[in-house]
């Protein structure tokens, strides 16, 4: 009876668990607007280009890397979400991603763990890029990497939460 019981609540929970993971309540990922921001809250993960060892936007492989081409995006908190008052800073950003390589790295506050704020700043980074791939921009172009908490401001949470850009000279 126990055997029988199990096999029903496996085969009922699995299922569910399954879709689960592939798609919360709200949107695509978590944050506190409920999606990942992209406009539909979905990313082309399969135009994802290898990545180019030696060039950083800090430390060593950043001699060939203009800092800052456009001023950062700003992110509400605990956000992903690209907002419509930041798209004209994405839309310069464009112009220069169809000629060159650029990296956006997304970055966080202070608030939340290690963990979450690393892969919520990977979160605003890829917003940033969804919306670059919107425009036209050719994903080849376009490298992300999120910092997380690691490189705050000092300026206060509203200027930590943000992705900033580094473009290939």
């Amino acid at each position: 009876m126990k055997t029988n019981v199990l096999h029903l609540l496996a085969a009922v929970l699995i299922p569910f668990l399954g879709t689960q993971c592939a798609s919360r309540p709200g949107g695509n990922g978590s944050g506190g607007d409920g999606g990942w921001g992209g406009g539909n809250g979905s990313y082309d993960f399969q135009g994802l280009p290898q990545r180019n060892e030696g060039i950083s936007m800090y430390g060593p492989g950043s001699e060939n890397v203009q800092l800052n081409p456009v001023a950062p995006v700003y992110f509400a908190f605990d956000s992903a979400r690209v907002s419509p008052n930041e798209m004209p800073k994405v839309q310069s950003l464009a112009k220069i991603a169809r000629q060159t390589l650029i990296i956006i790295a997304g970055h966080t506050d202070g608030s939340g763990t290690f963990e979450y704020n690393r892969g919520l700043g990977e979160r605003r980074a890829l917003a940033v890029r969804q919306e670059l791939l919107q425009m036209g921009v050719p994903s080849g172009n376009i490298q992300t990497i999120s910092y997380g908490e690691d490189m705050l401001t000092g300026q206060g949470d509203s200027y930590d939460r943000r992705a900033e850009f580094g473009a290939l000279k």
